[in-house]
């Protein structure tokens, strides 16, 4: 009853003029998640009332909370990845849903209310690559985006690159991978040793630090000369001495010509200075013919002689 114009107790009851007016309302019930008695759709609102109306689908409670969620994507580093780390809040959202017990229907629902702001989580370590975030969430979840979400980017970690004078890379040279620093993935370890080349001396032997984590670092290295041994020469062997002319035997017997002087005059002629002009060439050319003429000369008187006798 919300009200009437009967008074209590000082009221008479008269044959006429006994006229009062009552003003009641439908009986409501406001439910809300936390009630110690959660209804059940489709259950009697008044039990003892075989025709009492049931709870509707929106006393429900699953309809009166929400969950808040942060997930944390992380993505750049192939199978060393991490998984998505995620980390859900139940019932960080509520509201409430008022029916009518008379009629079953549902009078008002409220607003959602509630916020949440989760923790921030440190970023995974992963060798050979760096982040982009040191720490990742701390992000605040609300009714209207409960499902709150950031991504990590890794990026593969640059190199040491042995190069020679003209910054070619050299070949077969070993390229080390800068490691990631443990305490903070979006920076490598720092002072790093340059790797040893064979046959090759570095520029700069001190340690490097790389100035971009994702970029590649030229370690200029010259190439070791190594002085060559010169070959010992042959010794040169000695000329063998040409061979003597044999001087032909005289013939026995008397009245024979020796053609000594001829060949005197000859090897005087032969061994005369040479002065390189055609006169002395001339000269030496008569010698050798007077010398084949004397031996003919005196093989002719002793063929000759010996046909005599």
């Amino acid at each position: 009853m919300v009200s009437n114009d009967f008074t209590d107790g000082s009221q008479v009851y008269e044959k006429v003029g006994n006229d009062f007016v009552v003003h009641l309302k439908h009986k409501t019930q406001t439910i809300t998640p936390n009630d110690p008695n959660p209804v059940t759709p489709g259950e009697p609102i008044n039990p003892n009332d075989p025709n009492s109306p049931v709870y509707p689908t929106d006393a429900d409670r699953n309809n009166l909370v929400k969950d808040a969620s942060q997930t944390i994507h992380y993505v750049g580093a192939g199978d060393k990845t991490p998984a998505d780390n995620t980390v859900t809040q139940k019932d960080a959202f509520t509201r409430t849903v008022t029916i009518d017990k008379v009629t079953g229907k549902v009078l008002s629902t409220s607003d959602w209310e509630g916020t949440k702001t989760f923790n921030t989580v440190d970023t995974p370590f992963v060798d050979g690559y760096h982040a982009d975030k040191k720490t990742a969430g701390g992000l605040t979840a609300t009714p209207d985006n409960p499902d709150v979400e950031e991504t990590v980017t890794y990026v593969p970690n640059g190199k040491l690159v042995p190069v020679d004078p003209n910054g070619t890379p050299i070949p077969g040279a070993d390229t080390p991978t800068y490691p990631t620093d443990p305490n903070d993935p979006t920076k490598v370890v720092p002072n790093e040793p340059i790797p040893d080349v064979p046959g090759y001396t570095p520029v700069d032997p001190s340690p490097v630090t790389p100035t971009d984590p994702g970029k590649d670092t030229p370690v200029p290295y010259t190439k070791k000369e190594t002085p060559t041994t010169p070959t010992t020469p042959s010794t040169p062997t000695t000329p063998s001495e040409p061979a003597q002319p044999q001087t032909p035997a005289s013939p026995a017997g008397q009245g024979q010509a020796t053609p000594t002087s001829a060949k005197t005059e000859a090897a005087k002629a032969a061994t005369l200075p040479q002065t390189g002009n055609d006169k002395n060439e001339a000269t030496a050319a008569m010698g050798l013919g007077f010398v084949g003429i004397a031996s003919m000369l005196a093989l002719f008187g002793t063929r000759k002689k010996r046909r005599e006798d």
